[in-house]
């Protein structure tokens, strides 16, 4: 049950989850010609998912072992790889959201072709699930279940700004745009403040001296504290932070730069102005929460009982 005035707790609340199939089919060569296959297994490695506006990206590896009759009736076995990707939609989610994913293999089809060849269909049932840090009052009652609580004890935000300069791999007329994240957020709690550790992931889109659009990505580290009164040192800290306003200007003229307009007859050269660096100017918002592991007797939805005039199961 909650309370608006009970204690503040940390929480994993569900945003959606879903479960999607996704085949996955391929044809290899065998290493030697065989008469039949005898038995393919599956296992699944390298399963890894990452949470985008709106859906979850996963991708991993099926690995084939499979086991076939060569034509010198002796029994063989040859190793297959091969890596998948897919997408399952969650409503609600965004990027540094948490994810689970739980796959499962529901059935293996096997057919051996030309005695050369051997083609495998599997198919896979993929659980999702995401899930936010949130904040929660829970309601208290001394005679519920004991549970260990992260209690929220301070919190704290500031507006963080970094200046960067970089150095174009081309000569850019103008920027079309520039994207921003933060990422690798950590944090350390002394007495009364929060020290905060992380990088800017920016994605620079210019225009260069032949007119074409041209990408470049760089990651700004960045450090800062925020002052959290109350904080002491063995307390948990969790950081969040996002790019509010990004500025730029380019610099370093280089001279003697003309457009090409790819050759094109009837487009007359000319001087165009092109600079070698860009200034970038970047504010951010970080927040930081500080808890620490609490005994909360909290109080439970009663369970209504159910009353069977027939068969109950």
């Amino acid at each position: 049950m909650l309370d608006p005035n009970g204690p503040l707790c940390k929480a994993e609340c569900v945003v959606g989850e879903t479960t999607v199939v996704t085949p996955i089919e391929g044809t290899e060569e065998l290493e030697r010609p065989a008469l039949k296959v005898r038995d393919v297994r599956i296992a699944l490695e390298d399963i890894t998912a990452e949470v985008t506006d709106e859906q979850v990206l996963f991708q991993g590896t099926l690995v084939q072992q499979v086991f076939f009759i060569a034509t010198n009736n002796q029994e063989f076995h040859q190793e297959i790889r091969r890596p998948f990707t897919g997408v399952a939609l969650i409503p609600g989610a965004q990027p540094g959201f948490n994810v689970t994913i739980r796959p499962t293999l529901l059935r293996v089809d096997k057919i051996l072709t030309n005695g050369n060849q051997i083609r495998v269909r599997a198919i896979l049932s993929v659980f999702v699930k995401v899930t936010a840090t949130c904040e929660i009052n829970v309601a208290e009652d001394t005679a519920g279940p004991l549970v260990i609580c992260r209690r929220v004890v301070a919190q704290g935000c500031k507006q963080v700004l970094t200046e960067s300069l970089a150095t174009l791999d081309v000569p850019a007329q103008k920027v079309h745009e520039i994207q921003g994240r933060v990422q690798n957020l950590t944090c350390e709690v002394i007495a009364n403040k929060v020290i905060i550790q992380g990088e800017i992931h920016k994605q620079i889109f210019f225009v260069g001296p032949d007119d074409v659009v041209h990408h470049q990505a760089e990651d700004i580290p960045f450090t800062t504290f925020i002052d959290v009164p109350g904080a002491q040192p063995g307390q948990s800290c969790q950081a969040s932070g996002s790019v509010e306003h990004i500025s730029w200007h380019l610099c370093d003229p280089v001279t003697g730069t003309t457009t090409t307009a790819l050759a094109d007859p009837y487009v007359e050269e000319f001087e165009c102005p092109t600079f070698a660096r860009l200034l970038q100017k970047t504010v951010i918002d970080v927040c930081v929460h500080v808890a620490e592991d609490r005994q909360v007797h909290i109080a439970t939805v009663p369970v209504q009982a159910v009353t069977c005039t027939t068969v109950c199961q």
